[in-house]
């Protein structure tokens, strides 16, 4: 990708990501937002004003189908998620995959806790969508008005 090529041709950029409409560049502990980020914006303005494609058409992956979705992301709840959350009793669990958008259900200490929404935002959405970039949106559907054994009251 010409736009990746002069990206990390910059001195201490470590990492660039592109979901969707987004473009995240890291730096390498060493490096100076001050110093970088004006070349960091004159190769995006360069870029973006050349006429070339940002990203080659070979760089990017075809989408997945909603079958490797749910595995990818049933795979990332076995290893991370649901582990951390099961020290407060929950468990959080796919209820539909449509298009890009995920459906969850939360269980156990998550069903009708006082923070299940801020697991679900600030972590489970948070680590779906940065391990897996194509997914667009998560959703709750649980019925929190029936959990019974709430972690927090």
């Amino acid at each position: 990708s010409p736009l990746m090529e002069k990206l990390f041709a910059i001195a201490g950029v470590r990492e660039v990501l592109i979901a969707g409409d987004s473009l995240t560049v890291a730096k390498d502990g060493t490096a100076e937002w001050p110093l970088i980020g004006p070349q960091i914006g004159e190769a995006i303005r360069a870029a973006l004003t050349s006429g070339e494609p940002l990203i080659s058409s070979a760089a990017i992956p075809a989408p997945s189908t909603e079958l490797q979705l749910r595995e990818r992301i049933q795979a990332l709840f076995d290893s991370e998620i649901n582990p951390s959350i099961e020290a407060h009793g929950g468990e959080v669990a796919i209820a539909e995959i449509k298009n890009t958008t995920v459906f969850l259900v939360m269980s156990g200490g998550c069903q009708g806790c006082a923070s299940a929404q801020a697991t679900l935002s600030l972590g489970i959405e948070q680590r779906i969508r940065q391990m897996i970039p194509e997914v667009t949106k998560v959703v709750d559907v649980t019925n929190h008005a029936e959990g019974e054994n709430p972690y927090f009251s």
